[in-house]
């Protein structure tokens, strides 16, 4: 299936250097597959795969010039590929692998330099907004498998299931080159330049965590008038930034940020178990 939203919104007060009025575009395709295949009664195959995306050019105002604007076009992908089988009438089991892609580039539409005034909030030029130059990359996979046992007469109906969950994050939010507009902001004051803002592009932080986590649970039922919910599951959380380094920044920001390269840091494992007992 896929769909396709659209919304364009008048901006008041601001206008185009052609005398028409600012508008904020907006377009939101997003599509969503999924294919099942049997290769006998007890073995199933199933694919599945969402992927939306966004265009968005906004960002005008009556103190923001058109030039200004800014252009973002994040997309997700959402794949994933499981087994399942079933052995006789009390097992089954499932493998399990996928991801969470996130991707979020957003540029501007001019090589003129950044100037803001810093008393009357006007300002033309490149965009100097957060984020502008940003090309983030960020996901979440994972792998999972899960086996389920129905036990009966065994004191009771036993619902035993087991499994292990693994997890790798990715967040790295480079930062690309501002090219012909120029790593600086030019501040004024009622129109007097005041001083100079340099940034650090380009850069390239990056930041991962590591997860694996095994449960064990069993919904025992006792009679017809109590369940017992027993279980327990450990987690293992490993956060880290990589050892990492970088160029230069594009000058003038080479003299405050010259090259430079940065020891890996690890954060404290963090490990937890939780042994939920819960009757009904």
């Amino acid at each position: 299936s896929a769909r396709l939203r659209r919304s364009n919104q008048t901006i008041l007060a601001c206008f185009k250097p052609d005398g028409t009025p600012c508008i904020n575009e907006q377009r939101q395709p997003a599509a969503t597959f999924k294919v099942t295949y049997s290769l006998s009664p007890a073995n199933r195959f199933i694919g599945f795969s969402q992927w939306v995306t966004k265009v968005n050019r906004s960002g005008p105002s009556r103190l923001v010039a058109w030039e200004t604007r800014t252009k973002q076009y994040p997309m997700q992908v959402m794949p994933k590929g499981e087994w399942q089988g079933v052995k006789g009438n009390s097992l089954v089991v499932s493998v399990m692998g996928g991801m969470w892609h996130s991707l979020t580039p957003i540029d501007g539409f001019t090589d003129n330099p950044a100037r803001v005034d810093l008393v009357t909030g006007v300002r033309s030029g490149a965009s100097s907004g957060p984020g502008v130059g940003q090309y983030g990359t960020i996901y979440r996979k994972q792998a999972r498998g899960n086996v389920s046992w129905y036990k009966p007469d065994w004191g009771g109906n036993h619902e035993i299931k087991t499994g292990i969950d693994f997890f790798s994050t990715l967040e790295a939010r480079a930062v690309r080159s501002r090219g012909a507009a120029g790593n600086y902001e030019m501040q004024f004051r009622n129109g007097i330049p005041d001083q100079l803002a340099v940034w650090n592009y380009r850069v390239t932080p990056e930041t991962r965590i590591h997860t694996t986590a095994a449960y064990v649970q069993d919904r025992w039922t006792i009679g017809r008038r109590l369940t017992l919910n027993l279980g327990l599951r450990y987690s293992h959380d490993k956060g880290f930034r990589p050892e990492i380094c970088r160029d230069a920044a594009d000058a003038p920001g080479n003299v405050p940020f010259p090259a430079e390269c940065f020891a890996r840091i690890d954060v404290p494992i963090w490990k937890s178990a939780s042994p939920p007992v819960r009757p009904a």
